[in-house]
């Protein structure tokens, strides 16, 4: 209560003129940036945000772990204002993280980032997500879900961003549309670097249930390139562990990504099942319209009625090279054509040896399992 009370106190001064930068320390610049030492800063920030402040171009940097205690959290950054600033979190945690009852069409420690343009090269770095409950049943024209963020566009860079979910769904018996990504929901105009989303326990998953099509992916449920400057969008040394179930006809869903467009994704891998209905299912990523080398997926896929199990739902004149996977019929479908990805080797799979075209800059073997990327060894670190 006292905390609320302080914040809410904040807010007033805010208000009235006193300055945005009133209750944080640091200047806001990238030499000396706003200081998120506690809960009762993140909170604030949040509240300042959502109340009409976009922090164009200033920066913010986490000093410490954050525990939100499984309080309901309300993202920072709508649709009407948008978070427009830099946010590292240095490698610290926010753990228990919880939505319910949701407000806003974007949700995740983040609502939505950068809609509008940004000033400077934003990013959002270094957030250690863990223990993240988000739980939607309010029927929207247009909801986006993730644990980092709803929807981040307008060029951001997002690096070294993690989460470990316990529950990330969307149900709803009225119907309604949602993209759902692990990580992010929707990422228009993006880089992602280093990024992962795990299971926080044995049984969390990515579950979606809707009559309305919907747009799921393991880490990223929609990732474009950004129409207005024609940008390819990228993804770099990034995974998904995390099962995917969706209950939803028409929909598109990958075990890694949902639908990619205009990108470049290489050096990455999804380790989880996927479960779906009729639709474009796919184990890695549902529909691609990019290009990419270096992937693989180790998940298994049950779509009902599905006896070809596609490593991924391909349209147009895209180059993948070097695409891998364990043990099943591992399908492109581009059109009417259909061509293949590259089956693991046991040596491989045993971790003797990278498979064709793995470079020793992002990969590592180890006896027993099948390729890491280096970040992922040591656990959560990033190498």
């Amino acid at each position: 209560m006292k905390e609320r009370k302080s914040i809410l106190f904040v807010l007033l001064l805010s208000l009235l003129g006193i300055g945005r930068g009133y209750g944080f320390e640091g200047a806001g610049t990238k030499d000396s940036p706003y200081k998120i030492q506690s809960a009762t800063d993140l909170l604030m920030l949040s509240e300042r945000v959502n109340g009409g402040e976009q922090y164009d171009g200033v920066h913010f940097f986490q000093t410490s772990d954050i525990d939100l205690q499984g309080e309901p959290w309300i993202p920072i950054g709508t649709e009407k204002v948008p978070f427009l600033g830099s946010y590292d979190g240095a490698g610290h945690t926010v753990s228990n993280l919880v939505i319910s009852g949701h407000r806003s069409s974007r949700l995740g420690l983040f609502g939505l980032v950068g809609k509008g343009g940004a000033t400077g090269s934003p990013y959002i770095s270094g957030i250690r997500l863990e223990g993240v409950t988000i739980n939607a049943t309010r029927k929207e024209e247009d909801l986006a879900i993730g644990a980092l963020a709803g929807e981040v566009r307008s060029g951001y860079t997002v690096r070294g961003c993690a989460a470990k979910i316990r529950s990330l769904s969307f149900e709803s018996a009225a119907g309604g549309s949602v993209t759902l990504g692990g990580l992010i929901g929707v990422a228009d105009g993006c880089e992602l670097w280093d990024c992962w989303v795990e299971q926080a326990q044995k049984g969390g998953a990515i579950e979606v249930k809707s009559s309305d099509a919907c747009v799921v992916g393991g880490l990223l449920g929609r990732f474009e390139g950004y129409a207005m400057n024609k940008t390819q969008a990228q993804i770099q040394r990034a995974f998904a562990d995390v099962s995917v179930r969706v209950e939803a006809v028409r929909s598109t869903v990958g075990g890694f990504v949902g639908v990619a467009k205009d990108v470049w994704v290489s050096d990455c891998f999804s380790l989880g099942d996927v479960n779906g209905l009729e639709g474009d299912v796919a184990i890695f990523i549902g529909r691609m319209e990019g290009s990419g080398q270096c992937c693989y997926t180790m998940g298994k896929l049950n779509v009902k009625g599905v006896t070809k199990h596609p490593l991924m739902l391909a349209v147009g004149g895209e180059e993948c090279d070097n695409f891998y996977y364990k043990d099943y019929f591992g399908l492109f479908l581009s059109g009417a054509k259909e061509k293949y990805g590259r089956k693991f080797s046991e040596a491989a799979l045993k971790g003797e040896i990278l498979p064709e075209g793995f470079s020793q800059r992002s990969w590592e073997v180890h006896r027993g399992q099948p390729p890491l990327l280096k970040m992922r060894i040591g656990g959560m670190s990033i190498r």
